[in-house]
């Protein structure tokens, strides 16, 4: 049976007839109906009429088109869509009672009804109009992705394969991940969360929590924790003394506060809320320098002392070793020019001296040289631009 005139879009009508059509002319049910795979990616298509013919199809890629709607219906044996960026308003999934990855993120959906597709695995939907989703009958989910929508309230219930969950850009009220124990990756962040319960998720390894209303965050359970990034919140204490594992901490812009630490060969250090950091201004010279650390608590910045004070004693004599390397390593340039512009403590071994070097067709040019505890330098230097 002829089918050629069902394909109304020429760039799939010719995408078909190159790749299997035998007679290259016309396109026969013979030729379509056995194939299981299909990769329409940015092939220009604004529909996929005559898609209904390929009955054996177990995987369709239609992604970064300009496809409106889309029917899949007859495609019964259907396991994985792809649909993303594409211009799609409704999407039918019904029939497709097979289907185990969907990815339809970057369309216009308002609706989608998942309640068919009970062999669901992975479900990627960011990026659209939806202000509901129900996941109920999804209960072997392992990726959920619904980010960037207007989805107030979601009801998750249990979901025991669940590893990774992104739901940023929402609107949510409240998140209960209590029955998704497998649970490793959670971005919740930019929403309106209050709290978030976190107790039996004790595998959990990466948090993003940031820009919400979280007044207290309790991961004493989550001790495989390796990245947490909870800013801009309402979070007056965090303790991390179980997270031996955790390597990315960013907790800047909440209600933590750590009191002031004296060194007196320095003066003050101070600890700035929008970094969650110490740092003080040091006078050398008549010129105010920034010294800024790696110090987050109290606790930290006391083992810093040792290095800070060393240095202090030492600066004037440091700065110029500093700068004679710089003009051994560049004979022809004009050291005079070079002004001191911060130091930096990476922690209880090692700090830097910087000097401006001025502007550079990179932008503007910073050096850099470190030293360790003992105040030995380390011969090389570090070239950095803004």
């Amino acid at each position: 049976m002829d089918i050629t005139n069902s394909f109304t879009d020429s760039g799939f009508r010719d995408y078909v007839l190159k790749n299997f059509s035998k007679d290259k002319t016309s396109i026969q049910i013979s030729d379509v109906k056995n194939i299981t795979s299909l990769n329409l990616k940015s092939q220009k298509l604004e529909n996929l009429n005559g898609i209904e013919y390929f009955t054996s199809l177990n995987s369709l890629d239609c992604s970064y088109n300009q496809i409106r709607s889309i029917d899949i219906s007859q495609n019964l044996l259907l396991k994985e869509l792809i649909c993303n960026e594409n211009e799609i308003l409704s999407l039918d999934l019904s029939a497709n009672t097979h289907l185990e990855h969907l990815n339809c993120a970057f369309n216009r959906l308002k609706k989608l009804n998942t309640s068919h597709n009970l062999l669901l695995v992975k479900l990627i939907c960011h990026w659209n109009l939806l202000t509901n989703l129900d996941l109920e009958n999804n209960s072997l989910l392992e990726e959920l992705d619904f980010a960037y929508n207007h989805i107030f309230g979601i009801e998750l219930g249990t979901k025991p394969k669940l590893k990774n969950l992104k739901c940023s850009q929402n609107g949510l009220i409240s998140l209960d991940v209590s029955d998704c124990p497998e649970l490793k990756v959670l971005h919740c962040a930019n929403n309106s969360l209050l709290s978030i319960e976190l107790a039996k998720n004790v595998i959990l390894e990466d948090l993003r929590c940031f820009y919400n209303h979280i007044t207290t965050l309790d991961i004493s359970q989550n001790k495989l924790l390796e990245t947490l990034y909870c800013s801009n919140n309402k979070i007056s204490a965090l303790d991390t003394s179980h997270n031996t594992k955790l390597q990315t901490l960013d907790y800047s812009n909440n209600l933590i506060w750590e009191k002031d630490f004296l060194i007196d060969e320095i003066g003050i250090f101070k600890y700035n809320v929008s970094t969650s950091t110490y740092n003080a201004n040091f006078i050398f010279e008549d010129k105010e320098l920034y010294v800024s650390t790696e110090a987050r608590t109290y606790k930290e910045i006391e083992k810093l002392k040792t290095i800070i004070k060393a240095f202090g004693k030492n600066f004037s004599k440091l700065n110029q070793d500093a700068i004679n390397f710089i003009q051994q390593q560049h004979p022809n340039e004009d050291v005079e020019s070079l002004k001191l512009s911060d130091i930096i403590f990476e922690d209880e071994n090692i700090f830097r001296i910087g000097f401006d070097a001025g502007e550079s067709p990179a932008g503007q040019l910073f050096l850099y040289i470190s030293f360790d505890k003992n105040l030995k330098m380390n011969d090389e230097i570090i070239y950095e631009t803004y």
